[in-house]
Parts: C-alpha cells; structure tokens; sequence
C-alpha cells in the first residue's frame, strides 16, 4: 500500500471512532490524517518529519476550529443571583 492510503485508513477509522465518542476531537485528528493523506500524494514519498508537522498544525486549527463552530449561546448560560437557586 502506498504511504497515503495508510493515511486515509487511519483518518477513516478516526472517523469511526469519532462518531462512537462525540467529542470532537477525533474529527480533527481524522481530518488531519486526511490532510496528510494529500500532501502524501500530491508529492509523492512518506515523510516522518513533515507529517508530525502536518499533523500537529491541522489538528491545532480543526479543534480550536471545531469548539468555536459547536460552541453555542446555551452554552455559556450563566447563573443569575436574583433568580431561584434551582434554576435549571
């Protein structure tokens, strides 16, 4: 197998393993291995060095991409001091 296909078999079983957790974060780390995937093919060679780097840049963007994007207004309710303590 070529060395993006691992990459891509990688990225889908993070896929997997995201929709089994919802956390999010297995959705960065699958699309980084995508990323990784294509500059793979689009160059053509396997390179430790600059994957790690192609990795730690794209799951840093996707997350912090990620938790702005499902962040909601609900979210960042906060609690009220003249309201009832059981206030849900």
């Amino acid at each position: 197998m070529e060395p993006y296909q691992i990459s891509l078999v990688i990225a889908f079983g993070l896929g997997i393993v995201e929709v089994m957790t919802l956390t999010f974060i297995f959705l960065s780390f699958a699309l980084s291995f995508v990323a990784i995937a294509l500059f793979q093919y689009l160059t053509g060679e396997f390179s430790i060095n600059r994957d790690i780097g192609i990795f730690a840049a794209f799951s840093i963007f996707f997350t912090v991409f990620f938790r702005g994007l499902f962040r909601g207004k609900k979210d960042q309710k906060g609690i009220r001091t003249d309201d009832d303590v059981n206030l849900y």
